[in-house]
């Protein structure tokens, strides 16, 4: 059996019964045995014997005398109960002994027998005028668990919330304080699943709400996309309110749902709390009543009991300061338009007789106000935004002209490496040319790569490291001028075109640095290779003791001094991002056999001599 076919007959059950669903964590149905047909009634026992953790409370009553009830997580026989029904002078007669003996000869083993054998009972005794009820309790947290963990097992942060109807919850939520509601049903970091195993209206934005017998019904894709804007809300309602005490951070998004839902005014209170505590900067409770600050120069605190409150305004009052509040929604993550809109309320709330009482009242009046303040604000810092607009152009040209010649000097280099390479290949041509001798070619441009490899790629390296040190440096010197400039006139200079300009010209000179970089080790690993066809030129084309020799046991000198060198230290290349230790080692080894080719016939002509 399933939790969802475990719901269904609970369902069963309840339908000719009463619920008691007034708590969040339990729920309760009584209902008379006679009222279930047998397979109704088995299937109940059958549920039990399932998931006997779902159960708080299971228990068979005939009139005042308890028959059968839970203890811990078995079925128990309660014989002073029976003893008490057996004394009874019952018309007709009930052999109370026989049914009891009959359980425990059924329990547990054969629970459905033995769930026949009570219908059987309850039968009888109802035929003798002793009505036999069933009250069960169930644990509402725990069944929801399973039913949500049974079809989303994945990362998801869940707090399924079981319900008999959307009514019971509203009525809950109407007889509770707001911020209790608030702690209990919308945690900050577990996004509120609400489960109703009737009426439910399968809602999944921006509460979820959903019959809790089809949960695999539920789309994944948008619970996940209601869970991720729950998450946002709470995080913006938490960082832009300060929720004093034990307050626990609400935002009106959330709420907005259960509200437009119920058809009475018992989530009012809840909604209204969660309206004035976003607009507001700071909410405290005090008591019965709360505390929302809206200002501190001038100082507006008012204190309000909202239950009395919200019914005083009605729904057209809540309608207006929603109103007010979608007004607001679009800049309440900016600090300086959230002062705006406080201050806006406080000048047509504060110092009347009737203060935040009449806010529906003035929210046309509070939009126009807030448009003012907008105004003020521009012009008392026109000055310091005329200097923004100075200190921006200056700062986007520095940076633009530091990148820019930053990258032109690497590529300058690149080229003046293309042209060094080109000088060599034109001076080896002359010399063959010239003197119609080869012999010179393999050390003078064995020199030419020591130079080149040595000294000249280094330099060009030092240029990508400078380019990427600028990188750098225009990052950090864009964040702290925009800081700086933050300070004058906080979110009123808007930095979003900005910031796009100068990732685009970053953007820009990464890309250079890195075709440099890519450019710079392909032209080290052609010099390698050239050397090693230059290496095995001179071993293998020439005898030991010529000015090849000499070139190979320089160059490969050279080379060994490049790789094992310390890195910081005037010789080491290991360190630089085109230098491969790995391809130089296997260049030293070529270098090397090329060296010890030439001596070989020496050394076979000295063994006869020994």
């Amino acid at each position: 059996m399933t939790p969802r076919e475990f719901i269904q007959r609970i369902v069963a059950v309840s339908s000719t019964g009463s619920v008691n669903d007034e708590a969040i964590s339990n729920l309760s149905i009584n209902t008379e045995a006679s009222s279930l047909s047998e397979g109704t009634f088995k299937n109940l026992f059958e549920a039990w014997d399932s998931f006997p953790a779902y159960f708080s409370g299971f228990r068979l009553i005939a009139d005042d005398q308890r028959l059968f009830e839970l203890s811990g997580r078995e079925l128990s026989v309660n014989d002073e109960g029976l003893e008490a029904l057996a004394d009874r002078d019952l018309d007709p007669a009930v052999d109370v002994d026989f049914y009891r003996r009959g359980f425990d000869r059924y329990y547990p083993d054969e629970i459905r027998n033995a769930a026949g054998l009570l219908y059987e009972f309850a039968s009888e005794l109802d035929d003798a005028n002793t009505t036999v009820t069933i009250e069960l309790g169930l644990q509402k947290g725990r069944i929801a668990s399973d039913l949500l963990s049974e079809e989303f097992s994945s990362g998801l942060n869940l707090n399924p919330l079981l319900w008999w109807s959307p009514s019971d919850l509203f009525r809950w939520i109407g007889s509770h304080s707001p911020h209790e509601v608030a702690a209990e049903l919308f945690e900050y970091e577990s996004f509120p699943v609400f489960l109703f195993l009737q009426d439910a209206p399968d809602e999944v934005f921006p509460v979820t709400m959903w019959t809790a017998s089809s949960v695999e019904e539920l789309p994944k894709e948008e619970l996940e996309e209601a869970a991720d804007q729950y998450f946002d809300s709470m995080s913006a309602s938490r960082k832009f309110t300060h929720w004093r005490g034990d307050l626990s951070p609400i935002h009106p998004s959330i709420v907005e749902g259960l509200w437009e839902t119920c058809d009475s005014e018992q989530v009012s209170s809840l909604y209204a709390y969660s309206l004035l505590g976003v607009l507001s900067a700071a909410v405290d409770r005090d008591g019965q009543t709360m505390q929302f600050q809206f200002s501190s120069e001038p100082e507006f605190n008012p204190r309000i009991d909202l239950s009395e409150q919200c019914a005083e305004w009605g729904k057209s009052g809540i309608c207006a300061i929603r109103d007010l509040h979608q007004s607001f929604e679009a800049e309440e993550k900016k600090d300086a338009f959230r002062d705006l809109w406080q201050l806006a309320i406080t000048e047509h709330c504060r110092g009347t007789e009737r203060g935040i009482e009449m806010l529906p009242e003035v929210i046309e009046d509070i939009k126009s106000s807030y448009q003012d303040l907008q105004v003020s604000a521009v012009e008392e810092n026109f000055e310091a935004l005329s200097d923004v607009l100075e200190d921006t152009q200056t700062l986007m040209a520095g940076l633009t002209e530091r990148l820019s010649s930053a990258a032109n000097e690497t590529s300058q280099d690149i080229q003046r490496l293309t042209f060094t390479l080109l000088g060599a290949i034109v001076a080896n041509i002359f010399l063959v040319l010239r003197w119609s001798d080869r012999d010179l070619v393999p050390p003078f441009s064995i020199f030419v790569l020591i130079v080149i490899v040595g000294f000249y790629l280094p330099l060009i390296q030092g240029r990508i490291e400078d380019l990427d040190d600028t990188i750098t440096e225009v990052k950090n010197d864009y964040d702290f001028y925009e800081k700086h400039i933050r300070r004058f006139n906080k979110d009123l200079f808007r930095f979003g075109d900005l910031e796009d300009r100068k990732s685009a010209y970053v953007g820009l000179a990464e890309t250079q640095r890195q075709r440099a970089q890519t450019q710079l080790r392909r032209v080290f690993y052609a010099l390698l290779i050239v050397w090693c066809g230059l290496a095995i030129w001179s071993g293998f084309a020439f005898s030991f003791g010529q000015p090849q020799s000499l070139a190979l046991a320089v160059s490969g000198v050279v080379l060994v001094i490049l790789s094992f060198a310390p890195t910081d230290g005037p010789f080491g290349h290991s360190g630089y991002d085109y230098f491969s230790r790995g391809a130089a080692i296997v260049t030293l080894i070529i270098i090397s056999l090329s060296f010890v080719y030439p001596l070989l016939p020496l050394s076979i002509g000295i063994i006869p001599n020994f």
